[in-house]
């Protein structure tokens, strides 16, 4: 077996962070901590034209490095601070970045005082004080952020710039937009929109009770602008996308009480129908190379049913979602509008133009961001190939040079990069011959994870509610137990010809001869699971994404075949066990408060079969 290397024993992250101090030497980590600070927080035109990172020379702050040694104009020059108390500020506090901050302060207040003083709905206006609240958290994230080399929103087309395609849409312009010309649209006026409001579905008190309450509990999968009314934010929804508003309303439909003329069956049933008419129709209409009104909105529906589609597909018998598939094509479509078709028109540092409407740059990026996110992570649980090469998942961090980006997107990207690298070691092993490779594949993505830990260590801070930790020792878990798994296949005890024991983790945990790795999984596992402690409150955990609640259920399974094993071994002390059991039952009580009354619940399921597991398992 492979020695475990020092830093990568689980554990708080207080305790991981003292062990990286012994690798750099003490002159290389204040080289590299000067570096940092002394990074501008913009770059100057001619930098951010090459692509490359930029400091402010030492000698004359007007100019950066690289300007000076090329004897070039620094852009720099031009924003000479105005007055002797601009002098006396930092960089960052001294440039448009300062006004553009207080005029969304100001702007966002009056907008409270307006929605109070017309008497508007409470949850409106609790809504843009949410958003105004997760402002106070945006500095840390950019000025990490300012540590890479940041792309920018123009880089989606770089790659596909010099492709024949987009060279033939330049030479011959009016042809290929023709040939691409979406002929729905010719006839969008005279078709009649049919959506669950019209069909009788749901009543417009219903909808807007549904949408208010997607608002408050899954609004940051897709950004809508808080400004809006819930009334008038339907009214649009209406007009762009069918699948859009029966999404929203059908995720929001599991926790409704609903007192309507159907049962709740019922009701339910027609919702999931209404949603694979909608979801048919849209895919004909949105995956070609036409443009169509709703694009953003038929994007925002993919994010809402990959995220969702688990526990959606368990309502109704007729519905069975692949989120795996449907972030895949919502990253095809997303890559195709703004590589090719360019219909993502660029306008400004904060606005994109879609078919002559107006969007804020962070939501159509948070709508990628998203669906990587969704599509990596079923990458990794289901085994499947993913779409996005590194070139592509690296475009994520471009919501990092917005203004308004905040912690919330700090923490997307950096757990959309631990994903990635997990997903590419699953992949390397998969294939591998020897040990010798394998040990190395098995360094390497430990070298990794300690890389990115480095990099993003400042966002473990955070408040305990937020998952980027628990991701984090989840994926260290997986890829030691893939590690393991995959020796045992080379030595011919597991999975011979593709055959997996119907027990395989017991069979994998007994056959491993080296304690530590055993322990160092536990330790890995035990983290996570005891993340549920952090969540007192029942609604936050129900409301929380398949992802968390599977990766919950799973981490529980694969304790409760470790720890018997271990046990079996004289590894597993009596009050650690007992404070495992705890930990376990903890979950299922919770899965047990927020299930459902629909009979495939996908959230009984797990508490279920957890149960079962429990009680066969431990001695």
């Amino acid at each position: 077996m492979v020695s475990i290397p020092p830093d990568t024993t689980p554990g708080t992250s207080k305790k991981r962070k003292s062990t990286t101090t012994n690798d750099p030497s003490p002159e290389k980590d204040k080289t590299r901590k000067y570096a940092q600070a002394s990074r501008t927080l913009k770059a100057c035109e001619l930098c951010r034209k090459q692509k490359t990172r930029c400091f402010r020379s030492p000698e004359n702050p007007n100019s950066c490095l690289r300007c000076r040694f090329l004897s070039k104009t620094c852009s720099f020059e031009n924003e000479e601070t105005e007055g002797e108390i601009s002098g006396m500020l930092p960089f960052n506090l001294s440039n448009q970045e300062t006004t553009k901050k207080i005029d969304m302060i100001h702007d966002g207040i009056n907008q409270i005082l307006n929605y109070m003083k017309n008497g508007a709905r409470t949850e409106d206006a609790k809504l843009l004080l949410d958003a105004s609240e997760s402002m106070k958290d945006r500095s840390n994230s950019i000025v990490n952020a300012n540590d890479q080399n940041i792309p920018q929103f123009d880089s989606f087309k770089s790659v596909s710039s010099a492709s024949p395609i987009a060279i033939l849409q330049q030479l011959f312009p009016h042809q290929c937009n023709t040939s691409i010309t979406n002929p729905m649209l010719q006839n969008t006026t005279l078709i009649q929109k049919e959506d669950v409001i019209t069909l009788g579905i749901l009543s417009e008190h219903e909808v807007t009770e549904l949408i208010s309450n997607f608002r408050r509990n899954y609004g940051r999968w897709v950004s809508f602008p808080s400004s809006v009314s819930t009334e008038n934010l339907i009214v649009q929804i209406k007009e762009k996308s069918d699948l859009l508003l029966t999404s929203c309303c059908l995720v929001s439909f599991r926790y409704y009480k609903y007192k309507g003329p159907n049962n709740r069956s019922m009701e339910c049933q027609l919702l999931t129908q209404r949603l694979t008419q909608d979801l048919n129709n849209s895919l004909v209409k949105y995956t070609s190379f036409g443009t169509c009104l709703g694009q953003v909105e038929f994007l925002q529906a993919l994010v809402i049913l990959s995220i969702y589609s688990k526990s959606l597909s368990k309502l109704d018998h007729s519905l069975n979602l692949d989120p795996w598939f449907l972030s895949n094509i919502g990253l095809s479509t997303f890559i195709t509008k703004t590589a090719l078709i360019d219909d993502f028109k660029e306008i400004d540092d904060e606005t994109v133009e879609i078919q002559g409407e107006t969007y804020n740059k962070l939501t159509i990026l948070r709508i990628y961001n998203h669906l990587c996110l969704a599509h990596i992570s079923n990458c990794i649980f289901s085994g499947r190939m993913c779409i996005l090469d590194s070139n592509r998942v690296e475009k994520c961090a471009t919501t990092l040079s917005l203004l308004n980006a905040t912690n919330f997107d700090g923490r997307m990207v950096s757990e959309i990069g631990l994903l990635f690298i997990t997903y590419k070691y699953l992949q390397n092993v998969s294939e591998i011959d020897s040990y010798q490779k394998l040990d190395h594949i098995f360094e390497k993505v430990v070298l990794d994870i300690k890389s990115w830990f480095v990099q993003w260590e400042y966002l473990f801070s955070q408040p305990a509610l937020h998952f980027l930790e628990f991701n984090y020792n989840f994926c260290s878990m997986l890829v030691y137990y893939v590690y393991c798994f995959t020796r045992l296949k080379l030595l011919g005890e597991v999975a011979h010809h593709g055959i997996l024991d119907e027990d395989i983790f017991t069979d994998v945990f007994q056959k491993i001869d080296n304690e530590k790795l055993l322990e160092t999984m536990y330790e890995y596992c035990l983290q996570v699971i005891s993340h549920t402690n952090n969540i007192e409150n029942d609604s936050y955990f129900a409301y929380l994404s398949d992802q968390i609640h599977f990766t919950f259920y799973f981490c529980c399974v694969f304790m409760i075949k470790l720890q018997k094993v271990m046990t079996n071994k004289d590894m597993l002390p009596a009050k650690n066990r007992k404070r495992l059991i705890n930990v376990i039952q903890s979950l299922i009580d919770k899965f047990e408060r927020i299930s459902t009354d629909y009979p495939h619940d996908i959230i009984v399921t797990y508490k279920n079969n957890l149960e079962t597991c429990l009680k066969e398992n431990f001695i």
